[in-house]
């Protein structure tokens, strides 16, 4: 399975829910990776590089497009986009309503 780190900004908007895509760039360390576009696969992100971050599983369709500016993407740029279809976490498991608490006072210090 496909673990791909990520920041934790996006890591807590993914988990949540609110992030519902994540870019990667058409290279061919990617275009390895990404063989079959349409279908549903399942890829772990984790926030960040260290042995304990938090990790979540997500089930994606990995299409070719443009990507949203407000979810990091460059206008007009192509990217392989990973829409998210479903979450689960994986490392550390954690209560779910301190995780939600957590995560909602995440978003509004990100958006106001």
């Amino acid at each position: 399975m496909l673990t791909l780190p990520i920041t934790r900004e996006w890591f807590d908007l993914i988990e949540c829910g609110y992030k519902k895509e994540e870019y990667r760039e058409i290279k061919p360390y990617y275009d390895s990776r990404f063989k079959e576009l349409g279908v549903p696969t399942v890829i772990r992100f984790r926030a960040g590089y260290s042995k304990d971050a938090p990790v979540i599983e997500c089930r994606v369709i990995i299409m070719k497009g443009k990507g949203k500016e407000k979810w990091g993407a460059v206008p007009g740029e192509m990217y392989y986009v990973l829409s998210i279809k479903k979450v689960k976490r994986i490392k550390p498991e954690i209560e779910e309503p301190h995780d939600k608490k957590f995560i909602f006072q995440r978003l509004r210090s990100l958006f106001g």
